[in-house]
């Protein structure tokens, strides 16, 4: 049984109530405690259907005859669920039990009129029809097979099928006892007919096409053609088909008789189902209690098996969550054999964490990807989600995978982790990224909880450490929500250290001498200022010759060497010669700024001479001023090509707009020419005619 709106409601929307919140726990620690009780209500469960959808059926008046026994099924487990929680009697279970209300009157109405014989059997003649129609399709595209034309069944056979009981109402009852009377009329009919004509194929049958007729062998077709009622009305090669007044009345009065059952069926189905919407709203209630024991089933298996512990609500504003783990992630290490590296967690004021209650965690982190990398490669962005994780199930009334967790009740959990874009709505990722991050500044109070990866990343390195910063300053002296906010701007870190209220935590790698590592998975206090970028790049496998020039300008970009060119670069050894060395950047840069300091000289020559003309107001031409004048004729030269150019490509569009204007007109005169041939042309009649 599964009902999303209750989910949606509930597990969807953790609660604040303590009280309630205890409650829900209370329920799952009965279930873990008695295993017997839990078996029993998780079978009793998965007997039943959801009777939300069942209820909103019928209210819409699109529930048949296979939901009413669906819901009487799932009444009956009810009943059974409520008599075991009774013989339990444990506290925590009688606010369910008071609110389980069974409607045995309308469970005994459905269970005394459906036929779940007939439904069965209704069912399985339906795949046959289905079946049939397929050999039917084949038939008329001439692609029967021979075994089907062996087994073709006549199409005057009919079978009945009832869905309701014949003991249901009395006017059904006296209905099939008519029924009843007139088979075994039409076959004393058959039977008499057989004596007195002496054609042992006689059969009476019933066709859509033929109606009720009387069907023999071409052998037996000579003695009903001298019967006096007997009138043909079919041939074949092999069989004839004769209608008999006799015959014909009879079959007529089980027709009739048949109408009036699927009537009174009908009729009584509506009752059923107006008796199933009077009872809407104690269906609904006990539908959600079976919800609510779904739900708390399953928290109790989850828990056993994954020994998961009860979380402790407060009023507090603080988390210590001890020995904390990611649900997801450690499954995904369980199926490979590994263990998850468990974490605590205290944030938000309490004396574990000396008063932090805004966290900055620095070190790398890798996603999960196809590759045989630990998921949890430095366990940074794990970290922030399994705490934030952790909460919702402690609100939601589930126990949660930790060895002890203490929190204070959270109003909201924000977000802001991962990359993804929008260029529908022409948002990139960085866009995203500052949209979410407005979001949670402006809602976020000082009951939040809020979890931010990796912000400002999707600019340069200093606006995002500026945003970074921006973001951090906000939420610790507007926000003052319980944060953690990971990112690999260590600078960041270093300029929150005055902050009374807010701390620095990592994760690290352990080296070895011979250059392997691996990730400790351990979350501390302090600073990471060094990435594992290059030692992850090598193990996902990047050229050798990639990662040596990447650990090269690395150590350029920290002072420690200078990088040398690659050979192979075709764009920079453009600028080397054959017989000298590749330069390094440094003499690129050089050279650069000798060429800058030429033309500031230049500038600063012009600018002097300039002045002294001015101040001796000599005319005629100088060096200096034809220098000037030829820039100026240059410039004149390039804003005449311009406009050439311009000139050039307006009329050239202007030329592309007439070719199109002319096509335009020649298809609009051909469609004319056309529409006028068709209009000329005569009409022709078709007529059809059709065998009966």
């Amino acid at each position: 049984m599964y009902d999303p709106d209750y989910y949606d409601s509930n597990v969807g929307c953790p609660i604040t109530s303590i009280r309630d919140i205890n409650k829900r726990l209370d329920l799952v620690e009965t279930f873990i405690k008695d295993s017997h009780l839990l078996a029993d209500v998780i079978h009793h469960l998965r007997q039943t259907h959801d009777s939300q959808r069942l209820v909103q059926r019928f209210s819409l008046g699109r529930g048949d005859s296979d939901d009413l026994l669906s819901l009487a099924r799932t009444i009956r487990e009810a009943e059974k669920i409520l008599a075991r929680l009774r013989e339990q009697g444990h506290p925590s279970l009688d606010h369910l039990i008071a609110r389980i209300v069974i409607p045995e009157k309308l469970c005994e109405k459905i269970e005394a009129a459906i036929d779940e014989e007939g439904l069965a059997k209704k069912q399985m003649l339906e795949d046959l029809e289905t079946a049939e129609l397929g050999k039917v399709v084949r038939r008329v595209e001439g692609r029967e097979t021979d075994e089907e034309k062996k087994t073709r069944k006549p199409e005057d056979l009919r079978e009945d099928v009832w869905i309701m009981k014949k003991s249901a109402s009395p006017t059904l009852r006296r209905l099939h006892d008519t029924l009843h009377q007139l088979q075994l009329d039409k076959e004393a009919l058959q039977t008499r007919l057989v004596d007195e004509l002496g054609a042992k194929s006689l059969v009476l049958r019933w066709g859509p096409a033929l109606g009720h007729y009387v069907h023999v062998n071409s052998r037996d077709s000579k003695l009903l053609a001298d019967a006096q009622h007997a009138k043909p009305i079919s041939a074949s090669k092999s069989t004839r088909s004769y209608q008999m007044p006799d015959w014909t009345y009879l079959g007529t009065r089980i027709d009739q008789t048949k109408l009036q059952i699927r009537i009174e069926e009908s009729r009584y189905f509506s009752r059923i189902r107006l008796l199933v919407i009077h009872n809407l709203l104690l269906l609904r209630r006990n539908a959600r209690v079976l919800d609510e024991l779904d739900v708390a089933t399953a928290f109790a298996t989850l828990a056993k098996e994954q020994k998961w512990t009860r979380p402790v609500l407060n009023v507090g504003t603080a988390h210590r969550i001890v020995g904390g783990r990611h649900p997801i992630v450690e499954s995904g290490l369980m199926e490979r054999g590994q263990m998850f590296v468990r974490n605590d967690c205290y944030v938000g004021g309490g004396t574990d964490d000396g008063g932090k209650r805004l966290w900055v965690i620095t070190g790398y982190f890798i996603s999960i990807s196809k590759t045989n990398l630990s998921p949890n490669m430095g366990g940074k962005s794990t970290f922030l989600r399994q705490n934030a994780v952790i909460s919702i199930l402690a609100q939601v009334g589930s126990y949660v995978p930790a060895e002890h967790a203490e929190i204070g009740i959270i109003d909201q959990v924000f977000s802001r982790v991962g990359s993804a874009d929008n260029l529908y709505q022409s948002q990139s990722t960085f866009m995203l990224e500052m949209l979410e991050t407005a979001t949670i500044l402006r809602q976020a109070t000082h009951r939040s909880f809020v979890i931010m990866d990796e912000v400002g990343r999707g600019t340069t390195p200093l606006d995002g450490i500026a945003i970074a910063f921006a973001c951090l300053h906000h939420l610790y002296y507007k926000n003052k929500s319980r944060t953690l906010f990971a990112t690999h701007f260590h600078e960041v870190a270093h300029m929150i250290s005055a902050w009374p209220k807010a701390g620095n935590l990592c994760t690290d790698v352990s080296e070895g001498e011979d250059g392997t590592f691996h990730f400790l998975h351990v979350v501390k206090e302090g600073i990471n200022v060094k990435s594992q970028a290059l030692k992850v790049a090598n193990l996902a496998g990047l050229p050798p010759e990639t990662l040596r020039i990447a650990q090269q300008t690395l150590d350029y970009l920290e002072g420690n060497a200078q990088p040398m060119i690659h050979p192979g670069d075709e764009f920079l050894n453009s600028f080397v010669k054959e017989d000298t060395q590749p330069p390094v950047i440094d003499d690129f840069v050089e050279a650069h700024r000798v060429e800058e300091e030429k033309i500031e000289d230049l500038h600063e020559v012009i600018d002097i001479e300039d002045e002294e003309e001015e101040e001796s107001g000599a005319l005629g031409p100088t060096p200096n001023l034809y220098l000037r004048v030829l820039s100026d004729t240059e410039m004149r030269k390039m804003d005449k090509v311009q406009a050439q150019q311009e000139k050039n490509a307006e009329r050239e569009r202007k030329k592309v707009e007439r070719e199109a204007l002319k096509a335009e007109k020649e298809r609009e005169k051909a469609e004319k020419k056309l529409r006028d041939m068709v209009a000329k042309m005569p009409s022709v009649e078709v007529s059809q005619s059709a065998e009966g």
